[in-house]
């Protein structure tokens, strides 16, 4: 694409209900300057599906008071965002509900991967900003930044029903705000009983109050299980910052995280004490880094029709793929 700004397919008052499907071929230099709610690639895609798709380009965020902005698509009401890919840049730090491959997410989301620089201000997500919906074989590998609610899949997740699994994210995720950050590998902050399940980290986490190297704040009535956190540090604030969850008020089960992460407040960041790690709290149970550790035991339970797991947890060995969306060359364990 060339020739400057280009104009989303759709919008909230005209949705796309119909099939887009790109056939796996690239489409190169999407330029897009946003001065309204609900654009990308796609502006509001209502139960339609949009499959196949791999683009490359930059969208850049200016006016006041705009929400829901992503690579592919900037809403997705009611249907199927499959397959799709998004490279370049999200940029817009002012404003709220902003994603890698969707702004705003109440359908489905399966099988897409970004590479994008993601920035903006509340619900910013590598592959969603507010996920209200389903997300699940899916990766992020580029950086987030956002004030609040920053997440390496989805900055926000929430509502019953609504859930993020089999996903992992390998960027390094930041939020801003001098408290409440609520920054996380995977998800920045979990509510009104949403669910993440079988999803890992590699990347840093940095925030203040409500940081974790899986979830920022997981409120009551909300659940985060079978997740693995290997990034090498969480920066946050005194009081809830840990490996797996920040802010732990809800359910935690079965969780882990390598036992040489670093945690705590800018500066001070240590090693927890082995008492300190459970499988059932903000820190996880400890997996030690070593050639005697099989992943297939880190990742126990995990689908094996889903995953490629094989090989040990080492120091710059290579990690689990998703076997619809495989990444080449893997992802590897962060080297202390």
């Amino acid at each position: 694409m060339t020739g400057g700004n280009f104009p989303a397919i759709s919008s909230n008052a005209d949705r796309f209900n119909g099939t887009y499907d790109g056939d796996g071929k690239t489409i190169t230099g999407l330029t897009m300057t946003v001065t309204t709610s609900y654009q990308g690639f796609f502006g509001y895609i209502g139960d339609g599906t949009v499959k196949n798709v791999n683009l490359t380009g930059t969208i850049t965020i200016t006016g006041s008071g705009l929400s829901c902005i992503g690579g592919i698509a900037g809403a997705n009401y009611s249907g199927t965002i499959d397959n799709c890919v998004f490279n370049g840049t999200v940029s817009g730090t002012s404003y709220d509900q902003i994603g890698g491959i969707v702004g705003r997410n109440i359908g489905t989301v399966i099988n897409s991967r970004s590479t994008a620089t993601v920035s903006g201000n509340n619900s910013a997500g590598g592959i969603a900003g507010r996920n209200n919906g389903k997300i699940e074989n899916s990766y992020n590998t580029g950086s987030v930044t956002g004030n609040q609610q920053a997440g390496g899949i989805a900055g926000e997740n929430t509502v019953s029903g609504s859930y993020v699994k089999n996903s992992y994210n390998t960027g390094n995720i930041t939020a801003t705000a001098s408290s409440n950050s609520y920054v996380g590998g995977i998800v920045g902050t979990n509510t009104s009983s949403a669910l993440v399940e079988y999803c890992y980290n590699t990347g840093n986490v940095t925030g203040t109050t409500g940081a974790g190297g899986i979830v920022g704040n997981n409120a009551s009535g909300c659940t985060v299980r079978n997740c693995v956190s290997l990034g090498l540090k969480v920066t946050g604030g005194s009081t809830n910052t840990g490996r797996v969850v920040g802010a732990a008020n809800g359910t935690l089960t079965n969780n882990k995280a390598r036992e040489d992460m670093r945690t705590g407040a800018s500066g001070s960041e240590a090693t927890v004490a082995s008492g300190a790690a459970s499988a059932t709290n903000g820190n996880g149970a400890n997996v030690t880094v070593g050639s005697s550790t099989a992943l297939s035991s880190v990742f126990s339970g995990w689908d094996t029709a889903i995953w490629n797991i094989s090989g040990n947890l080492t120091a710059g060995g290579s990690l689990p793929t998703l076997k619809a969306a495989t990444q080449s060359p893997a992802p590897t364990l962060p080297s202390p």
